[in-house]
């Protein structure tokens, strides 16, 4: 996915990415046995066509990458005058704070990880910013077994306006990780207040859905010459402000939307106490409650009477609810 960054006017490239562990069948027949060097290839090919550009990549990356160093330290530019002016101009890693991660192990995936960090000026969010202070385990399986392997990674550029979170959400054995990025500062307003349109991007809540009955009124609006000269617009306006045009396309889709008769409007739920399945039960509500309760008592003292507490009561949990589906 790419974006424009609009703190600095740079593209913003974004990738969600998975790389099989070391020894998977995936690598057979490959010229290389590790994943993070088709990462790389991929990384050469974005700045190649967007530089410079800001990057962030997420994903399982089956990578351990422990305490090492990500990031090449910076030196001083004490002694030779004429680097000063550089280094006054760039972002520099010593504003980087140091990196905690609850998991120690390494392997060779994430000695690879973090060297390409190092040559590319990219760091890991994990560990080091305010959601994720301490390095939370991204993996945890039913017998314990627990790593980090699921990264943020940004440009060194971007570190301070990304933040991310491990969840809490143990469907799976993989914590989801939630990115917040902030992209938008105080100079979009001057943008779209230039272009003379007001433009509310929180106003694009409408949701859609095709309708085949009104298939012929939606070709019509689309072919109609107030649809073109719009189309038209928003092509001029990308060489002003790709913001605006995107702003632009937005609203336009979305009258497009409503005079073709696409508009739908979900019924209304009723928020309620009650879970929505009947068979979940204030029996299972509780061992679920149980289950989160331990899972972040782990979190904070890592403590492994409480893992297995925990391990224990998410097992109990799971049998409850696929017992008493069973019996609907």
């Amino acid at each position: 996915m790419e974006a424009e960054d609009g703190s600095n006017n740079k593209p913003l490239v974004f990738g969600s990415v998975y790389l099989p562990p070391e020894g998977s069948h995936f690598y057979q027949n490959k010229e290389t046995e590790n994943g993070v060097d088709i990462l790389e290839n991929a990384l050469f090919e974005i700045e190649s066509k967007h530089n410079p550009c800001d990057i962030i990549v997420t994903g399982d990356l089956n990578a351990r990458t422990g305490h090492l160093l990500d990031y090449i330290i910076d030196d001083s530019p004490e002694f030779i005058p004429q680097l000063e002016f550089i280094y006054d101009n760039q972002e520099t890693t010593s504003a980087i704070p140091c990196r905690s991660n609850k998991d120690k192990n390494v392997n060779n995936v994430g000695k690879s990880l973090t060297d390409i960090c190092a040559n590319n000026n990219l760091v890991i969010l994990n560990g080091r910013c305010k959601g994720d202070k301490h390095g939370e385990f991204t993996y945890l399986t039913s017998a314990g077994a627990r790593s980090v392997i699921d990264y943020v990674i940004v440009s060194q550029s971007l570190w301070h306006n990304v933040n991310m979170t491990v969840l809490d959400i143990d469907i799976n054995k993989h914590f989801p990780l939630q990115c917040y990025i902030q992209i938008m500062g105080s100079d979009i307003q001057e943008i779209v207040s230039d272009a003379g349109q007001d433009i509310n991007v929180h106003s694009y809540i409408n949701r859609f859905k095709w309708k085949p009955q009104n298939s012929d009124k939606f070709r019509q609006v689309v072919n109609s010459d107030k649809f073109t000269n719009k189309i038209i617009d928003v092509d001029k306006t990308i060489d002003e402000s790709v913001d605006v045009a995107i702003d632009k396309l937005i609203l336009l889709l979305k009258d497009t939307g409503l005079e073709s008769g696409m508009a739908w409007n979900p019924p209304n739920r009723q928020i309620s106490d009650t879970p929505k399945a009947q068979w979940f039960d204030n029996t299972c509500a509780k061992l679920k409650s149980r289950k989160c309760k331990l899972l972040n008592k782990f979190r904070a003292t890592n403590d492994n009477e409480v893992l297995n507490d925990y391990l224990d009561t998410k097992k109990v949990f799971k049998s409850q609810c696929r017992s008493k589906e069973e019996r609907v």
